[in-house]
């Protein structure tokens, strides 16, 4: 494996390590790890609208699989919501664009090459587009990545 793929996974899991799983304490950027068999449930509360509200996720991934990635919102129905972004793997951009309506999910899996020493990176931003209420959005961003 690459020394630079070492030094920089070393980073990722330091600071996904010292990242708390709200994005409200975390603020606009948050870095998470995926292992094979993990999955991880992130408790998001927006606080501000569309673009300063919504969190930005940096996820490294170790290992090939599915990765699968939700946002789910059912506190209140008829909210916008939305999940956008890109995953790298195998020499390859993927793009992520979902949009869906509260009281729901929008998710997207993809598949990542690759075998136990391979790793993949996604960027992910999410969170409420449009709503009738004032700022204060609760929701949930789920990662999970099966081997």
């Amino acid at each position: 494996m690459n020394r630079t793929f070492i030094i920089v996974l070393l980073a990722a899991i330091t600071l996904s390590t010292a990242t708390p799983s709200s994005a409200a304490e975390a603020g606009a950027f948050n870095v998470q790890v995926l292992l094979p068999g993990m999955t991880k449930t992130i408790e998001l509360e927006q606080q501000q609208t569309l673009p300063l509200g919504c969190p930005q996720f940096f996820v490294f991934t170790v290992g090939g699989g599915m990765l699968g990635m939700s946002v789910k919102k059912d506190d209140v129905a008829g909210d916008t919501v939305f999940m956008t972004g890109f995953v790298s793997t195998g020499g390859k951009i993927i793009p992520i664009r979902r949009i869906g309506m509260s009281n729901g999910m929008i998710d997207q899996i993809v598949e990542l090459e690759g075998d136990s020493g391979t790793i993949g990176f996604a960027w992910i931003w999410c969170g409420v587009a449009a709503s009738q209420n004032v700022p204060l959005y609760h929701s949930q961003l789920r990662l999970s990545l099966q081997p």
